[in-house]
């Protein structure tokens, strides 16, 4: 008698599952290998062929980006811009030596393997199988995005569920802060991360962080110290980027509170709901899954740009929640809505996906802070 390759799924979630990844890896080929060539990827490309070509020093040549894309891809509106420090460059330098239409096919191949990687480690978070856990993370609509534009957020879900199962464990908060520190081409996305070792004062992490920020540093002044020089004054084009980004691709909490309050009230009412967001994770700490839920929701609820691909991280926190689902109709519904969520920050200008995070970390702060303490039996009175 064969086991069922997904036991703790029931018929109709996989048959739902398997529709959603199936129609993805039937369009994506074709879409990633045409409508995916104009995207971020060809930022990635072009830092990775600069670094080839001996010209590092002209990795925030924005002009000749310009330049070198409108060659390889005539009528391009604009430049994709390469906005991180120089050393992740060379993440890009192996298939920068292939022509751009292999090079997008083999970076999708790679978001494959990484996405994967990260289900097989997210299944001891959830205690789905290996095939549950891909099939789940194949589904999931942000995957698509992140594919279609050729971003790295597959490699941050991997770094990301890796922390997480570290931090679950209590194993190795030195190997936590090195991955940490291998995050730094997305520094907004580790500060609620390092307020939490600074609250718990974890210092071999915080260790672990700082080494991988100087190593960070150095390796940059090795591939090129202009560049080097020049990398912490983009930050004002990373602002105005942001900016101009507020509305549609941008699905982040601060873009929807602006498109709905005054603009001299939207910064600060952006700004406590990241505040409050911050406070609670620095309240005593329970470890439980939910306020790792917690964790893993608020790097996403704090930072003023959301992009669609981002949304992938949000598998992290459902990870955690999974083994709670059974009987618990008000998380399904809640877990359902960061399901589908991210379709509709792509179909409309509602961005439900950050509604439903929100919606499930003030659920996830009520059972971590209280649901749970009501539920532990009362001391013996004396």
């Amino acid at each position: 008698m064969t086991s069922r390759p997904f036991p703790h799924l029931p018929r109709w979630v996989v048959i739902v599952l398997l529709v959603s990844a199936g129609f993805l890896l039937a369009t994506l080929p074709f879409l990633a290998l045409t409508l995916g060539l104009r995207s971020d990827f060809l930022a990635f490309y072009t830092s990775g062929y600069l670094v080839l070509q001996g010209q590092a020093h002209e990795l925030y040549n924005f002009d000749l980006y310009y330049a070198l894309q409108e060659g390889w891809l005539p009528d391009m509106d604009h430049p994709f811009r390469f906005l991180y420090a120089p050393v992740f460059a060379l993440s890009y330098l192996p298939i920068a030596v292939y022509p751009l239409a292999v090079a997008r096919g083999l970076w999708v191949l790679l978001s494959l393997f990484l996405v994967s990687a990260a289900a097989g480690l997210s299944g001891r978070l959830s205690r789905l199988t290996l095939q549950e856990s891909v099939l789940a993370l194949l589904a999931f609509p942000p995957l698509y995005a992140t594919l279609l534009v050729g971003q790295n957020s597959s490699l941050t879900l991997l770094v990301f569920t890796a922390i997480g199962l570290l931090l679950w464990k209590k194993q190795n908060n030195f190997l936590a802060g090195l991955l940490a520190g291998c995050l730094l081409y997305k520094p907004q996305l580790l500060v609620a991360l390092l307020l939490l070792w600074l609250r718990e004062r974890q210092w071999r992490a915080f260790a672990g962080f700082l080494l991988m920020a100087v190593m960070v540093a150095l390796t940059s002044l090795m591939v090129s110290p202009s560049a080097t020089v020049e990398y912490p004054f983009l930050g004002q084009r990373m602002v105005s980027l942001m900016e101009q980004g507020a509305t549609g691709s941008n699905g982040s909490p601060y873009a929807e509170i602006r498109d709905m309050m005054p603009p001299g009230v939207a910064p600060w009412v952006a700004g406590g709901l990241a505040a409050a967001v911050l406070a609670t994770l620095l309240l005593k700490p329970l470890h439980n899954r939910y306020y790792h839920a917690m964790l893993w929701l608020a790097p996403l609820l704090v930072t003023p740009y959301v992009a669609n691909y981002d949304l992938l991280l949000l598998a992290l926190p459902m990870a955690f929640l999974v083994p709670h689902l059974a009987g618990d109709r008000v998380l399904q519904l809640l877990v359902a809505l960061l399901w589908i969520g991210p379709l509709f920050n792509v179909l409309s200008p509602i961005r439900l996906a950050m509604w439903g995070a929100l919606l499930l970390y003030g659920f996830c702060f009520w059972r971590s802070q209280y649901a749970e303490r009501a539920a532990r039996p009362a001391p013996p009175s004396p």
